[in-house]
């Protein structure tokens, strides 16, 4: 089985961890041992406007994300294969927990590489769109051991910037993850076993941020969380500030 990602009309960011698991999704469905994928490399005029560094996320960003889905046989260049889109309402539950689902995860040297913390901050620092970006409550972390605040891509690049898996690998041997809407928590939603929190869900200043986006891509309501979501794994629909963090903490 063979899938492309068209980058004429889908954006090089974490999106591509959804296509993967339609991918997979549609991999189960047929039976098939496994499936790869091609990436069209062709970004249109605004990929190129919001994401400056496309040509390093395909390299460094989107191949990796393929290898670590388990039954991805392989990745290229090209613009062979099905497109599938990046729709999560796509995505069915009752095969999503299917015990021959593969969710993306790291693999073995990589979790042995990485520390564990009790808590993994993931801060949105990001020129495009700031308005997303994280909020001061995420210094109260700050006071805790044992925990890693993982700072944006944009504005510095640490050893899980740099390297996906490693950034996978640090999420999974977290005892709790926590983040706002950005790209990196694609790595938890689409993993049944890392717990996460995420708050700020919507934000009438965007579209995709909308909470008619929300409803309209993730089929949830206020106060859902994704209907893959797990025991641990909760969307929290109050801003990111330090009483509503603690709150949750207690």
């Amino acid at each position: 089985m063979k899938f492309n990602y068209d980058l004429r009309r889908q954006p090089p960011t974490f999106d591509f961890v959804t296509f993967l698991a339609l991918c997979e999704q549609e991999r189960v469905i047929s039976h098939k041992d496994s499936f790869s994928v091609t990436i069209n490399p062709e970004v249109n005029h605004f990929q190129r406007l919001a994401n400056h560094d496309w040509e390093w996320r395909i390299t460094h960003l989107l191949m990796p994300l393929a290898m670590m889905m388990p039954n991805c046989s392989g990745v290229g260049i090209g613009g062979e294969g099905v497109s599938l889109g990046y729709n999560i309402k796509t995505l069915q539950k009752e095969i999503y927990f299917n015990e021959d689902f593969g969710h993306i995860t790291a693999g073995k040297m990589a979790l042995d590489s990485v520390k564990s913390y009790d808590h993994v901050v993931t801060i949105r620092e990001c020129s495009y769109q700031s308005q997303r970006n994280s909020g001061d409550g995420w210094d109260i972390f700050r006071k805790y051991d044992k925990t890693l605040i993982i700072p944006d891509t944009e504005t510095m690049f640490t050893l899980q910037n740099v390297n996906i898996e490693l950034r996978m690998a640090t999420y999974q041997k977290a005892g709790m993850n926590w983040f706002i809407p950005n790209g990196p928590l694609g790595l938890c939603v689409f993993n049944p076993t890392i717990p996460y929190r995420c708050f700020k869900i919507v934000n009438e200043n965007y579209k995709q941020t909308s909470e008619m986006f929300v409803k309209r891509v993730y089929g949830i309501k206020r106060d859902m969380s994704p209907k893959i979501a797990t025991k641990d794994q909760k969307y929290i629909w109050k801003e990111d500030t330090v009483e509503n963090i603690l709150e949750e903490m207690r």
